[in-house]
């Protein structure tokens, strides 16, 4: 995460040829349930901290639609899938404010 200077990662799971999200782990997950409680992040892997968010947006929601979604997990990221439950990609509550600012 710090690489890639990122907050939130979407994690997939493999599905018939399919990669369908399971869930986002973001920088809060990491602080608050592993350095708040000294455990070592070594010896954990990422289903240990996964929380699972079920909600994912599709590539023909609208914007207004997408924002109530991504607000409702009380997350900054939404996974993004495609017609065939693909992760397509992820959106920032960022990246739709500044669409609807742009309209």
């Amino acid at each position: 995460m710090r690489a890639q200077d990122v907050a939130e990662l979407v994690v997939v799971e493999p599905r018939e040829q399919r990669r369908v999200p399971a869930g986002i782990i973001s920088a809060r997950d990491i602080i608050t349930r592993i350095v708040a409680f000294n455990l070592d992040a070594a010896a954990l892997t990422v289903g240990d901290i996964l929380w699972a968010r079920t909600a994912a947006g599709h590539v023909t929601d609208g914007i207004h639609e997408t924002l109530e979604r991504l607000f409702a997990t009380g997350s900054d990221a939404l996974p993004i899938i495609d017609s065939d439950g693909n992760l397509a990609g992820v959106v920032l509550v960022d990246d739709l404010l500044r669409a609807l600012a742009e309209t």
